[in-house]
């Protein structure tokens, strides 16, 4: 998937994917429609996602296992709606499709049409917040966020997909591709748990609500799984892509601990 193109990631999994795999679109199948009172990505309605993995054929008895291209940006957006609606038995695949390239295993093209199942969500793993439920935590040490773009972006320095650039003020940056290492795969556990214990200090990862900040909304992460893998366990709350016409909410730009 490309935010840039959208058709690019269709495209290229049409030429050689892993054998079975079904393709998820980032704008059709995980997320609504977006209106004029929505971001650009909203959550997908429960009803529409309990029909879409039937279609594919989840239940409770499969094992998913969802990759991308992108070091899991964009995979971690379908294990998040996975883990939301309760379904444990999905993983972001380490490496991403290059680690399956590299390792020269099975292709195939074309598209899968799976086995359909009947799908039925377990109790939700986490609340997902509004933007009113979390305007009032802004400033609070207690309940930090963190915003997982890149640093210039978070800066303001640079938008290179929305047309407002900069952060929540207060917001802590840390890029969701810290989570990988050099060769594209996963941290350890210890690494990844060492990292974001500096960055939250005396908090515990169970108060921080991870984000991304977006033209004045904010959105469901896709670095999940990172940060599950140095806590041990998905206990950070999300946020609910929603945006609020009301041009008043606060808007920082530069390094916060300057």
């Amino acid at each position: 998937m490309s935010c840039k193109n959208r058709e690019w990631g269709r495209a290229e999994y049409l030429k050689a994917h892993i054998p079975g795999a079904v393709y998820a679109s980032l704008d059709l199948d995980l997320s609504s429609p977006k209106t004029a009172s929505s971001g650009r990505h909203p959550l997908p309605r429960r009803d529409t996602l309990i029909a879409l993995f039937s279609r594919w054929g989840i239940d409770q008895g499969k094992q998913v296992v969802v990759y991308d291209t992108s070091g899991g940006s964009f995979a971690a957006r379908l294990w998040f709606l996975l883990r939301y609606y309760g379904h444990a038995g999905v993983a972001v695949l380490d490496g991403s499709f290059q680690i399956w390239l590299k390792e020269n295993l099975p292709l195939e093209s074309g598209p899968v049409s799976p086995h359909a199942s009947q799908f039925l969500p377990a109790r939700r793993l986490r609340k997902v917040l509004e933007t009113p439920q979390v305007e009032p935590l802004i400033g609070n040490p207690d309940v930090p966020l963190i915003d997982a773009r890149g640093e210039p972006r978070f800066l303001g320095k640079e938008e290179t997909i929305d047309p407002v650039a900069g952060h929540i003020p207060g917001a802590l940056n840390r890029f969701y591709g810290f989570n990988l290492g050099p060769d594209g795969t996963f941290l350890s556990p210890a690494e990844l748990k060492k990292q974001f214990q500096d960055l939250l200090g005396p908090i515990t990862t169970d108060r921080a609500i991870v984000l991304l900040w977006i033209r004045r909304h904010f959105l469901p992460p896709f670095s999940g799984p990172g940060l599950r893998r140095a806590a041990g366990k998905p206990n950070l709350r999300r946020i609910l892509e929603r945006m609020d016409p009301q041009p008043d909410h606060p808007i920082a730009t530069g390094n916060p601990k300057n």
